[in-house]
């Protein structure tokens, strides 16, 4: 495990304790906790969104050794993201069914969104290497067939993030 993903690791079960505290809390404490429990998020989010844009541009700089790997993890921690972001919504809408205003709370659906959208774009537009079709395209280049100019990949994998 890297460095940034046992940072993303902490800060998310963070978030998680303090839903779950927020929901061990009486009511006047969780309204006033709410407050609180979405700060925590909205930093957490800002650091998730982070490493989600220096992973792709790690990949088009071609220093990410174990794409898939990278690939699955990404998906595997902007995924939990999209989680506790329904957690974290679920907090709010309950501090607001009370009667109570909640400071920050109107990122909440957007940065659901980015999260939503952050998963889609892995699996559509990461460059996943299926080992089928690399063996089947390394036994075409022997058979004599056309070798991809290392511009032409990459022109096209800037084509797919876009």
């Amino acid at each position: 495990m890297n460095v940034k993903e046992a940072i993303f690791r902490g800060q998310a079960r963070t978030v998680e304790d303090a839903v779950d505290a927020w929901n061990a809390a009486d009511e006047a404490a969780g309204a006033r906790d709410t407050d609180d429990v979405v700060t925590l998020y909205i930093a957490f989010a800002s650091l998730a969104q982070g490493w989600y844009d220096e992973a792709w541009e790690q990949l088009f700089q071609n220093r990410v050794r174990h794409v898939n790997e990278t690939g699955n993890h990404l998906k595997k921690w902007f995924t939990r993201a999209v989680e506790l972001s329904r957690l974290v919504a679920r907090c709010v809408a309950d501090t607001r069914g009370k009667g109570y205003v909640v400071e920050g709370a109107d990122a909440i659906p957007t940065l659901t969104d980015d999260f939503e959208r952050m998963v889609r774009d892995i699996d559509e537009k990461w460059p996943w290497v299926n080992p089928d079709e690399l063996a089947a395209s390394i036994a075409a280049e022997e058979r004599g067939g056309r070798r991809r100019p290392a511009k032409e990949v990459f022109d096209e994998l800037r084509r797919r993030v876009r």
